[in-house]
């Protein structure tokens, strides 16, 4: 009966170890509470996602429509620089009037004939936008500038009239036409609406207010008044949108 017993006793351990391999076997071990705390923290995560950066480099030729002493005027040039979370730009533009001809070693000729009027301008441009495919936004220029116009000067000339007793002194007055060169500082701000074409190009409209600073011995508030005015621009913008 004892031999029997043991026999017994041994088989049913036999079947509790194997029972306990296969269940161990089919349940791996628990993760520690570090292993545990990775696990949900990568759960949680979700999965890896590649997100396209609005960052980069933008340039924008322009053509501008504008007021320039009294008359309408056409202006070319562009702006460019690096734009920031694609909402923010930084950077800096030119423009300059459509009439004019290059000079000598292609260099811009200021001396111009006597039936012209020009002007150009240049400086830094900050720029903020809304996002979606339709922007609207704010930009501005500020920096330094030339522009020629014709003006007038009227002076006093005393001549001597008559002979003998009879000879007097005459005062009479001379106007003459002449071509006044000023230079400004200009700040030009101007609101925008920025249309998506493609991913890396936009259409933009703006309209705004060229306003100028001059020296008092280039012309002062008359020089300022004949050189600014109202603004409207139309851009292709090359870069992220």
């Amino acid at each position: 009966m004892r031999r029997i017993a043991v026999r017994s006793i041994a088989l049913a351990a036999g079947a509790l170890l194997m029972t306990a391999g296969i269940v161990l076997a089919a349940d791996p071990p628990p993760a520690t509470g570090v292993d545990q705390s990775q696990a949900a923290q990568a759960s949680s995560q979700g999965p890896l996602l590649l997100q396209k950066s609005d960052d980069g480099f933008v340039v924008a030729p322009e053509f501008k429509y504008t007021r320039f002493d009294g008359k309408d005027v056409g202006m070319v040039g562009a702006y460019g620089g690096w734009l920031a979370g694609g909402r923010f730009l930084f950077g800096g533009g030119g423009y300059f009037t459509t009439q004019g001809h290059w000079g000598r070693n292609d260099s811009w000729d200021w001396n111009w004939n006597s039936n012209d009027r020009r002007m150009a301008y240049g400086g830094f441009v900050f720029g903020w936008s809304t996002g979606g495919p339709v922007q609207v936004g704010l930009r501005a220029l500020a920096g330094f500038g030339r522009g020629r116009f014709d003006d007038q000067v009227t002076y006093q000339v005393q001549t001597w009239t008559g002979t003998g007793t009879s000879r007097k002194l005459v005062t009479t007055s001379q106007t003459e036409d002449y071509w006044r060169d000023v230079n400004f500082f200009v700040a030009e701000p101007q609101a925008e609406v920025i249309a998506k074409v493609t991913p890396w190009l936009s259409l933009t409209a703006s309209a705004g207010y060229r306003a100028i600073a001059s020296d008092r011995h280039d012309g002062g508030s008359d020089a300022n008044r004949r050189l600014r005015g109202a603004v409207g621009s139309f851009s292709v913008r090359f870069g992220p949108f």
